[in-house]
């Protein structure tokens, strides 16, 4: 465990996750981000799973908490008791106007005690298209404590319209703030090429890289795809299985340092059947990638301008989608006229810009 530096703080930031922000994700990545930004908070990171491997150091000025509780109990009991622990955690963590709680689901405001809703600052932040983000029980949740929001931030213009459609009542407390892009831009344009990549965790049912094989399948030969990501010992075992059977189509495990293995590639590809922003797809465009994807999420079309720095694709239209990554590879002029407006997009994410919008509300 890390050495704590042994400084007086004038309060305490609280991020409460499910997964440890060691291991790799985009809300992951963003907590990373977060605890650089306040240096005058006592920084605590609540979380009850690691999920994946870890691949990223603890940050020393961070006080890890695994609320979890585990024991020959039944799962149900557990869940109780894990709930109940983050609910007490956050009670004695938080007790004056100057603490700061984020939250990365609606739900999670049910394990924060009234009193501290009522003197802390809670900032809710966006993870999911808000389908997925709101869905029945979080509903209710957002009606029984929902006006202890002092902030909820969402990742595009597009999010924050349809957030006021079904809240009107936050309009004021809306911030954007989109994914700052972890890695510098590129300084070039990359090459021409017919290496296809993703970088995903790894999750079936969420990813659908099924459908990314089938995909593939429909391409002609010279074509390679190289998929990148973590997951569950279940999950990557289903993927092998899955793409021992297609020539040209690798599992290549997990990655931290994305920037260098990004430039090895000619184009992106994203199949999921959902996404809240798509980190993944802005550290590929800023090292110069055109992207090809489903329209599943509505930040896409922030993020890549149809036809300028890749494609937008109707939502399970293989055939279009196979299409499209052949227009990008095969026509070098136009490969290179979206590499390059992919460098232009990528300002909309720089690093520095996105820490002084959280900065504003930290």
């Amino acid at each position: 465990m890390q050495n704590f530096i042994e400084v007086e703080k004038e309060m305490n930031l609280v991020t409460v996750n499910s997964n440890k922000s060691t291991t790799i994700g985009g809300v992951e990545g963003l907590i990373r981000s977060l605890q650089t930004i306040n240096k005058k908070a006592e920084l605590v990171e609540l979380y009850h799973s690691i999920g994946t491997k870890e691949a990223f150091y603890e940050n020393g000025n961070v006080k890890y908490i695994n609320f979890s509780v585990t024991d020959s109990s039944l799962s149900l009991v557990n869940k109780v008791r894990t709930k109940l622990n983050q609910r007490k955690i956050i009670g004695n963590l938080c007790s004056s106007d100057s603490d700061i709680i984020i939250i990365f689901h609606p739900n999670d405001l049910l394990y924060i005690p009234k009193k501290t809703l009522k003197c802390s600052k809670i900032i809710m932040v966006q993870t999911n298209k808000f389908d997925k983000y709101f869905e029945p029980f979080s509903k209710l949740v957002m009606f029984l404590v929902g006006q202890y929001i002092d902030y909820v931030t969402v990742y595009t213009i597009y999010d924050l319209e349809h957030l006021i459609s079904i809240y009107p009542r936050l309009t004021r407390l809306i911030k954007v703030i989109p994914r700052g892009c972890r890695i510098d831009t590129a300084a070039s344009v990359r090459n021409c090429s017919k290496k296809l990549v993703t970088i995903a965790r790894i999750d079936e049912d969420q990813k659908n890289f099924s459908e990314m094989i089938r995909v593939f399948n429909l391409l002609p030969e010279g074509y390679s795809l190289d998929i990148y990501g973590g997951g569950s010992e279940f999950e990557i075992n289903c993927l092998k299985s899955k793409v021992e059977k297609v020539d040209g189509v690798q599992f290549k495990g997990v990655i931290s340092d994305v920037a260098p293995i990004l430039r090895e590639y000619s184009t992106f590809l994203m199949t999921s059947r959902y996404e809240g922003f798509g980190q993944t797809l802005i550290e590929a465009r800023s090292q110069g990638l055109p992207i090809v994807a489903y329209e599943t999420f509505v930040a896409l079309k922030w993020i890549v301008e149809d036809g300028k720095n890749g494609f937008i694709i109707e939502s399970d239209n293989t055939q279009m989608f196979a299409d499209k990554i052949e227009d990008i590879c095969k026509d070098n002029s136009r490969y290179l006229a979206m590499s390059d407006f992919a460098l232009v997009k990528s300002n909309e994410t720089n690093m520095n810009h996105i820490i002084k919008l959280w900065d504003e509300i930290l």
